[in-house]
């Protein structure tokens, strides 16, 4: 019976060495270079101690750029270039911003007169109208006129939507 070694590293220990002196192998699980810096850590200090990267050199190096363009214009000492680059893409992010709130705005009337109009619909077809088209068969109907499904003497008839522009 072979016994168990438990690895077990608690904050500010020397990784756990094996018995031939060389460091253990590292951890795959750990975040990549996005999830870390997301985490609020410093991209250059990434991979954190005792995991194996799980992102590329450049996407290391894009991100520790990234952080360090981040916190000259949040300063106000990024290079001109960027800090032009940077105020172009803020306004760029305005307009693409106003251009969803109008759409939204558009989406939202259309529902309102869509509403309006379904409500405008059920209201002229009553119940004393329906009870008018029981009395009659389905040929005697002009389909056209209809606003929703009537029943008749002889079963239900369908409004003819077919020259009627379609709804969104």
């Amino acid at each position: 019976m072979s016994t168990r070694k438990l690895n077990v590293q608690t904050p500010g220990d020397a990784p756990a060495t094996t018995d031939q002196g060389e460091a253990p192998e590292l951890r795959t699980d750990g975040p990549t270079v996005a999830e870390y810096v997301t985490a609020g850590y410093r991209a250059e200090n990434y991979p954190p101690q005792g995991y194996a990267s799980r992102s590329t050199d450049e996407e290391i190096k894009a991100a520790i750029a990234a952080q360090t363009v981040g916190e000259g214009a949040a300063t106000g000492d990024a290079p001109a270039g960027q800090a032009d680059e940077l105020a172009a893409l803020r306004a760029r992010i305005a307009q693409l911003e106003g251009q969803v709130k109008s759409k939204e705005d558009e989406a939202a009337e259309r529902l309102k007169a869509d509403e309006k109009a379904m409500a405008e619909a059920d209201r002229m077809i009553t119940r004393a109208d329906r009870a008018k088209y029981l009395t009659m068969h389905s040929s005697e109907v002009d389909a056209k006129k209809l606003l929703a499904p009537v029943q008749c003497k002889d079963g239900w008839l369908a409004p003819d939507m077919s020259d009627r522009p379609a709804r969104r």
